[in-house]
């Protein structure tokens, strides 16, 4: 939901030559400045899909990421894009939910009250269970982006697909959600070899268009959690595209998402 990290790396860092000076060589800081850096947001959905697996039915919500360009200062990306989003914060009988706008301060409020809520939150910190447990509205989020001037064009959709998607089923309850979501989406977040085939529409191009809108690209990382899994995708699925090292680059897999 935020971009603390981003933003300590870039104004601490990448943008602060003496401190990259007492810490790297003239040959390693060469090296950082060819090293292309962007804010990539996770959103918690408030939408909830269906799945099967085996005799096991499941519900869970979905994430969705926004990748913004470097070239936008990140108070904006608080002030003009985070900061706009709101979060039902608590019920209320016979009326609407209380919503809090998107910011660090809320979700803390947020954490706090939940723990005093539920026993089995106590002990953890406030700010990661309100980040848990808020949720956002993906129209909301392509709407803000949309509406601003300073966005147009500076941002990517991504749904990230921890499964096999040629072979869930497409006839539960959940599939106008998912397809939706899809159609939103510019990529896929996946390594899986059968998503990137059922996204390119291996099997029939156009049927595939005709139901999803576009053919798209699958885009994958290290998701790296540990500094041991930096660098280092799960299967050694690495992710290589043909472009410019720019923001304007990466966006060239929405066009071109075959031979980029």
């Amino acid at each position: 939901f935020l971009i603390e990290g981003y933003k300590t790396l870039k104004k601490n860092y990448l943008d602060n030559e003496q401190k990259l000076a007492k810490l790297f060589t003239d040959e390693e800081i060469e090296s950082i400045k060819n090293i292309y850096v962007f804010p990539n947001i996770e959103f918690r959905l408030t939408k909830l899909i269906i799945g099967k697996e085996k005799d096991l039915t499941w519900n869970r919500k979905l994430n969705f990421h926004v990748l913004l360009s470097n070239l936008i200062d990140p108070e904006y990306i608080e002030s003009d894009f985070i900061s706009q989003l709101r979060f039902d914060y608590t019920g209320n009988i016979g009326t609407d939910h209380e919503k809090r706008s998107l910011t660090k301060t809320n979700l803390i409020d947020l954490g706090n009250k939940l723990i005093q809520e539920h026993t089995p939150f106590q002990g953890q910190s406030p700010l990661y269970v309100g980040m848990v447990n808020a949720s956002v509205d993906e129209g909301k989020i392509a709407e803000i982006l949309a509406q601003h001037s300073k966005f147009k064009d500076q941002y990517l959709l991504g749904l990230p697909s921890d499964e096999d998607l040629s072979l869930i089923n497409w006839n539960s309850q959940s599939h106008n959600i998912r397809k939706n979501l899809i159609k939103q989406s510019q990529f896929i977040f996946s390594a899986n070899p059968k998503t990137i085939k059922f996204h390119l529409g291996t099997d029939d191009k156009e049927v595939f268009k005709k139901e999803f809108g576009q053919v798209r690209a699958c885009l994958w990382g290290s998701d790296a959690h540990n500094t041991n899994d930096l660098f280092e995708p799960a299967d050694h699925r690495y992710t290589w595209i043909k472009a410019d090292l720019t923001f304007e680059g990466l966006k060239q897999v929405i066009y071109d998402p075959e031979s980029r």
